[in-house]
Order: C-alpha cells, then structure tokens, then sequence
C-alpha cells in the first residue's frame, strides 16, 4: 500500500525550497553589489591616477627643468651672437616648450643681414639658431658707381672679405638702339662699334639696362663658378643683352655664351679659338659659342 504526503507535508517543503531561494537570490545580489563596489573603486583609483599624472605631468613641463637656461648661435660673421639673440626674442628663463621655433626662425631671417635661418632644441633647456648670413656674391658696376648684390639680387652694403674673388657684373650705358632692331639678334646683343652702319635711317631711342634681379646674378654664379680658374682670373666683367643673353668680357675679348648651360662645352670651346687665333698670329674680337660645337669668331 503506497503512502502519499499530506498536504502538511508538501507544504513544509515548499516552505524549505522557498528559503533556500530566498538564500540563493539574497547572496546573488550581495555578490552583484560588491562587484559594482570594486568596480566603482577601480575606476576611482583610474581617475584619480590619471587626475594625478596629468597634474603632475603639467607642474614637471612648467619646472625650471625646461626653463631656457642657454641659447647658442651658429654661422654669424659679421653679425654678433646678441644681434640674433636680441632679433629672435628669446631670453633666459623662458619655458622652452611652450616657444615656436618657427616664429622664432623668421623673426631672425626678417634680419637685413640673414639669409637663413633654424632653430633646434638641443636637451631640455638649450636652444640653438643657425643662421646663413648675406654675403656679397657679385659687384655690380653701373652709372659710374659699384656695389655687391648676394646671391638673391639683394644690395648688401658691405665688401666681399679680404681675398675673396667674386665675378662683377656691368650694367651697360644707355646706348641708341636702332627702331627696326630685332633685340634678339646678335648685332644687337653684342655689337659695341659701328651699329650706326646697320641704321636705316630709322629713329633711334636710348635703352638703359637695369640692374641684375635673383635670376641674372643667379646665371652669372653658375658660370663663374663652372669656368676653370685659368679663365675666371680672366674676366673683367659679365654682361645681359636683349633677351637675355650672357655675355662675358675676357681680357680683350667679348664672348657670346648665350644661357648658362654646357658651360664646360663653352669654356673649352673658347680656349680652342683662342688658342687657334694665337697660333696663328690672329687677334680675336668676339667669339659666340652658343653652339659650342660649332663656335664663331670675329676677327681684326
């Protein structure tokens, strides 16, 4: 005979289950509610390292650790190492982190002197500017006076240093130009004597040439410092024509080269006439060698 519970009984475990639930669930939540505890605190301790690092991080970048202690110049001179200082605005004591090396690179290039210019940081509370100065490049002789130009076209008041051989440039006199001219024509870039007996008996109007810019100077350099010394020692002057052609006088004698290119051609091409002319008891005039293949000279 099978015996089945009372309702006294069944409802004494239901009771116990129900507890145990109960117990179950309550340490659920106790467990949640800690984790949220240490998690809260985790983050706490983040925000207050983080909070800690930055402020720490901001007091150590404004220390006297990166306060501008020395300031070094490099490349002056005829300037002084206080002209650049004082010309870039830095003093002592200033945060080197908080200055703009760009500013200060142009504040120092805005000098009439100054080339160029940088400035780098060198350790944690040195700063070093490096300056290009202006150096007389080319003399420039035009309208009875001389002056030196550097190598961007700009007059520099000042001599080259002692010893120190830079090409001169000759601006040439306003001279009458025949109305029916073509400018790029060799007789009009060249001829210095008897133009009058090319004239059509067409009005003639004086042209002054102006002084050499950046582009002038900067073909002017490029041939002098490509020709061979035996002949740079030789040139008096270098001179523009109409359209530009270069033009050079070496000794006595006036040289077409036309752009400055294939200058080692040219030169070499110049030295074979000459040497031609010599040996052959000819004094030469003029030599164009635009074609340094193929060189003309005039002779007298």
């Amino acid at each position: 005979m099978i015996r089945r519970p009372s309702d006294g009984g069944r409802s004494r475990d239901e009771s116990a289950a129900r507890v145990v639930s109960s117990q179950r669930l309550n340490a659920r939540r106790r467990a949640v509610r800690a984790a949220m505890i240490r998690r809260r605190r985790r983050t706490a301790l983040v925000l207050a390292l983080a909070l800690s690092v930055s402020v720490g991080g901001w007091a150590f970048a404004r220390s006297s650790f990166f306060a501008l202690s020395r300031i070094e110049v490099a490349g002056v001179r005829a300037l002084t190492a206080g002209d650049v200082i004082a010309a870039s605005g830095l003093r002592v004591g200033q945060n080197v982190l908080g200055l703009d090396r760009t500013a200060i690179a142009a504040r120092v290039r805005a000098m009439p002197l100054v080339r160029g210019a940088a400035v780098e940081r060198v350790g944690p509370s040195t700063l070093r500017i490096e300056v290009v100065e202006r150096t007389p490049a080319l003399e420039v002789l035009a309208s009875g006076e001389n002056y030196w130009v550097d190598e961007d076209g700009r007059r520099f008041d000042g001599r080259p240093a002692a010893g120190v051989l830079v090409p001169i440039y000759r601006v040439p006199p306003a001279r009458p130009v025949p109305a029916d001219r073509s400018p790029d024509r060799l007789a009009g870039a060249a001829s210095h004597a008897g133009s009058a007996s090319h004239a059509t008996g067409a009005p003639s109007a004086a042209v002054r040439r102006p002084a050499p810019g950046r582009a002038t100077v900067q073909a002017v350099l490029t041939v002098w410092r490509r020709l061979p010394p035996s002949m740079t020692r030789e040139i008096r002057w270098f001179e523009t024509g109409p359209g530009g052609i270069l033009l050079l006088r070496l000794g006595a004698i006036e040289v077409i080269l036309g752009s400055p290119d294939r200058i080692a051609e040219k030169a070499a091409a110049v030295e074979m006439v000459v040497g031609y002319s010599r040996a052959e008891g000819k004094r030469v005039r003029r030599i164009d060698v635009r074609a340094p293949r193929h060189p003309a000279a005039s002779v007298g």
